[in-house]
């Protein structure tokens, strides 16, 4: 019974991390919000801040800084499963915008 409840909590974990790796990539360099996630645990756990953590140490560069006196944004700067950085990231965006027909085309 234990290990099954273990693995469930793994596959959890694992869900909630896909999850705020989605957010991080589709809010780029706006970034987000602690609370945000904090604000839906069903989403994103609740240890939003160790999934965070458990994904630099997989490799993600994300980068944080406080926000007012109790919250704190985080941001994608690397993303390691699409091997790119910030600034290859920004290039390529703008490189799409400039010339539609290669929008989509990986560098």
């Amino acid at each position: 019974m234990k290990a099954y409840t273990t693995q469930r909590h793994a596959s959890r974990t694992t869900s909630h991390r896909a999850r705020i790796l989605e957010l991080l990539r589709e809010r780029k360099l706006r970034g987000v919000f602690g609370s945000e996630l904090y604000a839906k645990p069903e989403l994103y756990g609740r240890s939003p801040r160790n999934r965070i953590c458990e994904l630099r140490q997989l490799g993600f560069r994300i980068e944080g800084e406080p926000h007012g006196s109790s919250d704190w944004r985080y941001w994608l700067v690397g993303d390691v499963e699409r091997n790119e950085t910030d600034y290859i990231r920004r290039v390529r965006e703008e490189r799409s915008e400039r010339m539609p027909l290669f929008a989509g085309v990986e560098s």
